[in-house]
C-alpha cells in the first residue's frame, strides 16, 4: 500500500520540483531590472561568476549623416573647412551604440548566448549595442 502512494506522489513530487525552478527563476528575473548595474549583475552571475569582469559603459550615440544620391532629388552638402561647423561622418560601426558590453580577453562565452540575455533585459527603445573584447 505504502509503494502504491509514493508511485501516486512521485509525479506530483517531480512536478513540484519543477514548479520550484521554475518559481526561482522568475523571481530573479523579477527582481533585476534594465539598469546599469542590475545588467552587469545578470551578466556576471551568468558568464564571469567569479571575477565579475564583465562591465557596460556609454557608446557613442551620434545619429548618422544620411548622404542622399542624386536621383532621390534630397540635396545634401558637405561644408568646406574654412566653414566654421564641419559635418562629422561616421562609418556605421561608430554609429548608433547605445551601450558597449565589455568583456575580458580570457572569458570563454557564447556570443548568441549573451547577445539574447541582453536582448531580454534592455530597453525596446534601445536599438544597438556592441560586445568588444578588451
Amino acid at each position: 500500500m505504502l509503494a502504491w502512494f509514493n508511485a501516486l506522489l512521485a509525479p506530483l513530487i517531480t512536478i513540484h520540483g519543477w514548479f520550484q525552478s521554475f518559481r526561482a527563476k522568475n523571481l530573479y528575473r523579477l527582481s533585476h531590472g534594465t539598469q546599469v548595474a542590475f545588467m552587469e549583475a545578470v551578466l556576471n552571475d551568468r558568464f564571469d561568476n567569479t571575477s565579475r569582469r564583465i562591465s557596460l559603459v556609454d557608446g557613442l550615440d551620434t545619429s548618422p549623416t544620411i548622404i542622399y544620391r542624386r536621383d532621390e532629388l534630397k540635396p545634401f552638402y558637405i561644408k568646406r573647412r574654412s566653414e566654421s561647423s564641419p559635418e562629422h561622418l561616421f562609418r556605421r560601426s561608430e554609429t548608433g551604440a547605445n551601450f558597449i558590453v565589455r568583456v575580458p580577453i580570457g572569458l570563454v562565452y557564447d556570443v548568441y548566448e549573451m547577445r539574447a540575455l541582453i536582448d531580454s533585459y534592455r530597453l525596446v527603445s534601445i536599438n544597438q549595442y556592441k560586445i568588444e573584447e578588451v
